[in-house]
């Protein structure tokens, strides 16, 4: 599904309350690189859908004829594009936050 190196094929589902404790509790390598996995998929699977707006967006644009609804449905594509990118971005940044407090912990020893 996802061509990433980093990111595993099927990551676990974590609820937002499990991913809290996985960075409270995150003290081993294993912890930090399991939590860098997660926020990896995490940022794959918001860019996917920041595709998927992208599409939407393009198909609303080439449209001939516009029904009433459409600037709202235009601005809302455009809305959601955009928080899917930003939350990709996110997301990316927390895994290379993990990856270099793996890094960090490893040259520490």
């Amino acid at each position: 599904m996802f061509l990433d190196a980093r990111a595993p094929d099927q990551p676990a589902k974590y609820s937002r309350s499990e991913v809290k404790k996985m960075i409270h509790d995150a003290k081993t390598s294993e912890d930090l690189s399991r939590l860098a996995n997660y926020f990896d998929y995490q940022a794959l699977e918001f860019q996917q859908k920041a595709e998927e707006q992208t599409k939407e967006l393009q198909r609303l644009l080439a449209l001939s004829y516009h029904a009433r609804s459409y600037p709202t449905q235009v601005e809302r594509t455009r809305d959601l594009l955009s928080r899917y990118r930003a939350k990709a971005h996110e997301s990316s940044v927390r895994a290379d936050a993990y990856r270099q407090r793996i890094t960090a912990k490893d040259q520490r020893k």
